[in-house]
């Protein structure tokens, strides 16, 4: 025979308890402990963190004062609650909201579980010498193609080289914009700005401007190597942030990763740098996520000529990239399979993309137009 629970304590506290229970069954995450009798709050379970964007996170918050207060407002007279007790327990709501927040923050980058980490251990991206294979002032464009219709074009360029944290960087650039005719049902303009270590290979900072139809913003990713604990060990992890059209930012928590990482743009450059001569040759890297990093492998799957009109004819590797059969759309960087690289054999820069769209989208396809600054042009065939 169930009994009912007991509730220790005046009318008040019986009440609140009573309220705490009802809003843990239905997973309310922000409703404050009630004061215990020794002056301090219960023992509160970790917030989950809403990862990516914090929205679900600030709506539930939302929803449950909004409900908490309905609750309180509904019982006020068997508590004999006046207002000037609700509004200081609100006030209290916020402070202990803010502190759990705070403390989420640092359990999350200090003390939460980072065994995933030991999943990357045979993963490791080597060090490249980037300076050794671009050229300052190196830039290629390419028209993209969407069902054999002209879409747009697409500028991929190394700006300059620059000072970051006392490392010389390569500042690359990747710019794309859909033509007229895409326009006119769906505009894309995307700025991306990547900064690489010259000497090593490895992505600093990846930021991001998107245009895309109505929908504006702008998100960043940061890989912190040398980021250190206050027990001063070492922990490297990564940052990524978020602001709307309208100029609100929204940070997620740093996030433990296992060493250098590619992002996105550098591993167009840093690509060069590998060995791969022929099909079969395939290497695994790290790209950065907004969370954990993705495993990327590159495979050499066959051998082709691109004929480039204006520039010539190239002998190609085709390189299909490879996240482990999942879809990392929801990242920083997303795909979602069926993607093929055509990178010219000497220089491994590439000639030709191929992807495939949401269906029933179809596929887009991005070939090489110009080429100026790098050494490309130097092993251009005359086409058949």
């Amino acid at each position: 025979m169930n009994q009912e629970k007991s509730f220790p304590g005046s009318g008040r506290e019986a009440g609140f308890l009573r309220l705490r229970l009802l809003a843990e069954r239905l997973h309310f995450p922000h409703v404050p402990e009630i004061a215990q009798p020794h002056g301090g709050l219960a023992e509160e379970k970790p917030l989950e963190s809403s990862e990516m964007t914090g929205k679900p996170s600030s709506f539930m918050r939302c929803l449950s004062l909004c409900l908490a207060v309905v609750a309180v407002a509904s019982c006020s007279f068997a508590l004999d609650f006046s207002f000037p007790r609700l509004v200081n327990w609100l006030a209290l709501s916020e402070k202990a909201s803010d502190e759990i927040r705070e403390e989420e923050r640092i359990s999350e980058v200090l003390n939460q579980d980072a065994s995933y980490l030991s999943l990357y251990d045979s993963v490791r991206n080597p060090d490249v010498r980037i300076q050794d294979f671009v050229r300052p002032g190196e830039e290629l464009r390419y028209q993209a193609k969407w069902r054999g219709l002209p879409a747009g074009t697409i500028r991929s360029s190394a700006k300059r080289l620059a000072k970051l944290k006392n490392r010389p960087v390569f500042v690359f650039e990747l710019d794309m914009e859909s033509n007229d005719f895409l326009s006119s049902f769906y505009p894309v303009r995307t700025s991306i700005n990547s900064y690489v270590d010259a000497e090593n290979g490895r992505s600093y900072l990846i930021r991001r401007r998107v245009s895309e139809r109505s929908r504006e913003y702008k998100d960043r990713l940061e890989f912190k190597y040398d980021f250190r604990r206050d027990n001063g060990i070492p922990e490297p992890v990564s940052k990524y942030s978020v602001t709307d059209d309208g100029g609100k930012e929204e940070a997620s928590l740093p996030f433990p990763i296992p060493g250098n990482l590619q992002d996105m743009v550098s591993i167009i450059y840093y690509v060069r740098g590998l060995d791969l001569r022929g099909v079969g040759d395939s290497r695994t890297l790290l790209l950065g996520g907004r969370k954990k990093p993705v495993v990327t492998t590159v495979t050499v799957v066959a051998e082709e000529v691109v004929s480039v009109p204006g520039i010539g004819a190239f002998d190609c590797l085709v390189v299909k990239p490879e996240t482990g059969g999942s879809n990392i759309s929801g990242n920083f960087v997303a795909t979602r399979g069926g993607e093929k690289v055509w990178l010219e054999r000497n220089t491994l820069i590439p000639v030709m993309v191929s992807a495939e769209l949401p269906k029933p989208m179809g596929v887009v396809t991005a070939t090489l137009v110009h080429a100026e600054g790098s050494r490309l042009t130097e092993f251009a065939k005359q086409a058949d």
